[in-house]
Formats: C-alpha cells, structure tokens, sequence
C-alpha cells in the first residue's frame, strides 16, 4: 500500500501532495530513489536535474532538459506535504521546450502519487 493520501495543490508550475504512514526521512529516500531510477541527478537542497542545460541553450528542444525543486513539509505529524516546483520554465528550448517541461511535470505527478 502506498502513502499518497491526496491533492493540496495542483497547478500548472508546481503541485503539492499529501502522504501518511511513513517518516520524512524514509520518504525522502523514495522520492530520491524514484528520481534517480528516472534518470535526474541530485543537485542538494532538494534540486534535481536531467539532461544538460549547456546543450539545451545550444540545441534548444532538441536537447532535454528539466530541473526541479523538491521539498518536504512535515508540520503536521499525521502527514507529510511534498511540494513540486518547476526550476526551470523550458524558454532556451522554445515553445517546443516549454512543453517538454510542462510534460515533464505531469509525468511527475504520475510518479509521486504512485509513491
């Protein structure tokens, strides 16, 4: 059984998800596994990045590149809030690559409410 419990907040530059039964630390090592096993790298402090960001200012969307901030919110010792932001809008790849980002996000989110 996963700890996805529901939806703060969703939108177009960022998202929030509840979860429960389990510790900050051990979610944090999750999603750490879980964005490594798709190919981003740890940045610390919670960035991730794939692809190269040199090549995407030179290629543009023919070059990938993402890149977001993670963050753990455990206030609340019933639940743990994790929030989702773009760091990067996609602009150097066009309107090409701002779609990329944009399904980038979405494929994330797909990804964090099977946690």
């Amino acid at each position: 059984m996963g700890y996805f419990r529901g939806v703060d907040l969703n939108s177009s530059e960022r998202f929030v998800y509840v979860y429960s039964g389990t510790s900050q630390s051990e979610l944090e090592n999750i999603i750490n596994e879980k964005m490594l096993s798709i190919g981003y790298k740890h940045l610390g402090n919670g960035l991730y990045e794939k692809g190269n960001r040199i090549m995407r200012l030179i290629l543009g969307a023919m070059s990938k590149y993402f890149k977001f901030q993670v963050s753990l919110d455990a206030n609340n010792p019933e639940e743990i809030k994790v929030g989702v932001v773009k760091a990067t809008s996609g602009m150097s790849g066009g309107l090409i690559g701002m779609n990329q980002v944009k399904t980038e996000l979405m494929h994330l989110r797909k990804i964090f409410e099977s946690i």
